[in-house]
């Protein structure tokens, strides 16, 4: 998948970075990221797109409440 992404022209990919919180506005989505040194990244985009499994920080990011439970 991560492959297929990087092809895309329109998808800018960032990896190697830790989600640390999401501001979404209006206009789009601002995201607060760190890299393994601890320094501070901002991305700004129109989408954000939390793929990062049941305990999601970007759901939580985001205030979506968790249906269901831990498997």
């Amino acid at each position: 998948m991560k492959d297929k992404c990087l092809q895309q022209k329109l998808i800018d990919g960032h990896f190697g970075l830790t989600f640390v919180s999401a501001i979404e506005d209006d206009e789009g989505v601002t995201s607060h990221l760190t890299d393994k040194e601890g320094r501070a990244h901002v991305v700004r985009s129109l989408y954000l797109v939390g793929a990062d499994g049941g305990g999601s920080t970007v759901r939580k990011s985001a205030g979506i409440k968790m249906i269901g439970g831990p498997m």
